[in-house]
């Protein structure tokens, strides 16, 4: 599962949306992720003080920030169920 956790500065910012990505298909260079060219299907606009949870299998990804200034802290967990998981943090 995943946290993330938005903050901002006072002035406020535009973009990096969080965007979930249809699961069909997958690059077969980065396994596990989706392939870029995938439509996002759902959209969540952080707004400081706001939170978002999703599961660790939810494909998705961050829009650029377009203008302002805005900060993350991202909490994740992992389970422990497949090769490319257990060496993830080794490199």
């Amino acid at each position: 599962a995943t946290l993330n956790l938005a903050f901002g500065a006072a002035a406020g910012w535009d973009g990096s949306d969080l965007l979930y990505i249809e699961k069909r298909g997958e690059d077969p260079a980065r396994p596990g992720t989706p392939d870029e060219g995938r439509a996002a299907i759902a959209r969540h606009r952080h707004a400081v003080g706001t939170a978002a949870v999703h599961a660790e299998g939810a494909y998705h990804r961050v829009e650029p920030l377009r203008a302002g200034e805005r900060w993350s802290l991202v909490c994740m967990a992992m389970r422990d169920d497949a090769p490319w998981k257990r060496e993830y943090y080794d490199g």
